[in-house]
């Protein structure tokens, strides 16, 4: 008998937040993520922060992706966007 092979591999992704960070902290956050091996990296789609101070900084969710594609080599990116009906 040999091992089976598993039919759908188990992924791991991380979503990180673009609010209340510089754009250092959070380029350095992917970059850590992929280094730690995830698969996917995420951020949202959202043009303010949604905890704290609704005036604090955020950067712009899909303008983020463009930057976080420059920052990996492996790891798949992509927004997240949560709609309401």
């Amino acid at each position: 008998m040999t091992p089976s092979t598993p039919r759908h591999p188990i992924r791991i992704g991380v979503q990180l937040r673009q609010q209340h960070t510089t754009y250092q902290s959070y380029a350095d956050a992917v970059r850590r993520a992929e280094d730690l091996g995830v698969d996917t990296i995420w951020d949202w789609d959202h043009f303010f922060p949604l905890t704290g101070d609704p005036q604090g900084s955020n950067f712009e969710g899909w303008t983020l992706l463009t930057a976080m594609v420059t920052l990996t080599r492996r790891a798949a990116h992509s927004g997240y966007r949560c709609r309401l009906v």
